[in-house]
């Protein structure tokens, strides 16, 4: 099955967070939001009542601002994969190889995700290395389904 959900997300988000460097490592926390990490920022996709919630994280990034774009991003398709794992065990062998009519219901899926999805939480800390500064993000997003 073509993971048709997560493209849709990419491509909407394309460009975001130009200058993350993933192989960074940080040796000093200089500052954060709060004074210690909130319990939420280790959350994995929880749906309960009527709402679905993820966490973002990002790796480190030169802004807080690219961090920030970064996690929702990554909170973004982690529901993305959620709902489309959800689509799948709901369908199961319904369609083989997927439809134009599925792929359109999938697209119009996520675009009404896009719309619907807020942040709820953010919390961001500034590393050092050496003379460098970087920021990290968390950020939890929640998606009303009913």
């Amino acid at each position: 099955m073509k993971k048709l959900t997560p493209l849709i997300f990419a491509a909407a988000f394309s460009g975001c967070a130009s200058t993350i460097d993933r192989t960074v490592t940080a040796d000093e926390l200089i500052w954060s939001s709060q004074d210690d990490r909130p319990g939420w920022t280790i959350e994995e996709v929880v749906e309960q009542g009527d709402s679905i919630t993820a966490v973002g994280v990002s790796n480190y990034a030169g802004s807080e601002a690219e961090a920030r774009e970064a996690a929702k991003l990554k909170a973004f398709g982690a529901i993305s994969d959620y709902l489309e794992s959800q689509i799948e065990a709901e369908r199961s062998g319904v369609i083989e190889g997927g439809s134009d009519e599925y792929r359109s219901n999938v697209q119009s899926y996520s675009e009404a995700i896009l719309k619907r999805a807020k942040v709820n939480d953010v919390y961001i800390e500034q590393w050092k290395k050496d003379s460098n500064v970087f920021y990290h993000a968390f950020v939890r997003v929640e998606l009303p389904i009913r």
